[in-house]
């Protein structure tokens, strides 16, 4: 998915295992500068992301 290993002849479609562990992870912003409204922001976006989640599995399991 990188531009680097793109630029370097890799295809994702070679590698069916990684793109489906790609496809559940989060990359966060974090680090030390850091300003505290971003990481506010981060953590708003965390939460609406989990609760995104949340509410489709409860929807699979009721429907």
């Amino acid at each position: 998915m990188l531009t680097l290993f793109k630029e370097l002849g890799f295809k994702m479609q070679n590698f069916p295992n990684t793109y489906k562990l790609y496809a559940n992870e989060i990359t966060l912003p974090v680090y030390n500068g850091l300003k505290e409204d971003s990481i506010k922001i981060v953590i708003e976006k965390v939460i609406e992301a989990y609760e995104h989640i949340i509410t489709k599995k409860r929807n699979k399991t009721t429907h």
